[in-house]
């Protein structure tokens, strides 16, 4: 509260008649006091839980409005659709090169969302490249089943897509997050 001073240094030292006088007074204020944060408190409390309610009104309404222009800016290429940097041919010789697991960094150029990512490599993408061999060894779980297993029956949602091939007739490569659906 603030007073604890005065009852730990100054009450123990109030004798007499002038003491108890003091000690009525200052009881009498201090109750006073007390009453009156817990108003305040009340206030306090009210006006804290309109403003949680007005920031979750201003994020309902401002979210959408955010989200449609991330995706705009995500989606839209300044160059023309045909304008790459890699080839049909040098996809192909990477995804051959790729085991599952493979991190990559990449950019995806002439997109606007580029003016607002930081630094010049701001995509990762995780290979689910399939195994060629089998002597390598798939990730397991502790219930002893693959890592793709076990996505496939918790997840299948996420895991679906990665078994449809583009209008090329290719298979996925690379998981990143896309707004396109």
């Amino acid at each position: 509260m603030g007073a604890e001073w005065y009852e730990h240094w100054i009450e123990k030292h109030l004798d007499g008649a002038t003491g108890e006088k003091i000690k009525t007074l200052v009881g009498a204020q201090s109750k006073a006091a007390r009453e009156r944060l817990k108003q305040l408190s009340a206030v306090q409390n009210t006006a804290e839980n309109k403003a949680e309610l007005m920031k979750t009104a201003a994020f309902k309404a401002w979210f959408p409005l955010q989200k449609g222009v991330a995706e705009w800016a995500g989606d839209t290429r300044i160059a023309p659709e045909g304008r790459r940097l890699v080839s049909d041919e040098q996809l192909a010789g990477m995804r051959k090169a790729l085991r599952p697991g493979d991190i990559l960094v990449e950019r995806r150029n002439w997109y606007i969302s580029n003016v607002g990512l930081p630094g010049f490599w701001p995509h990762a993408a995780l290979s689910p490249a399939r195994r060629t061999t089998s002597r390598r060894r798939s990730m397991r779980t502790r219930t002893s089943r693959s890592a793709s297993a076990r996505s496939a029956s918790t997840s299948p949602s996420a895991i679906r897509p990665l078994g449809r091939r583009s209008a090329k007739r290719t298979p996925p490569a690379i998981l990143t997050p896309s707004s396109r659906r």
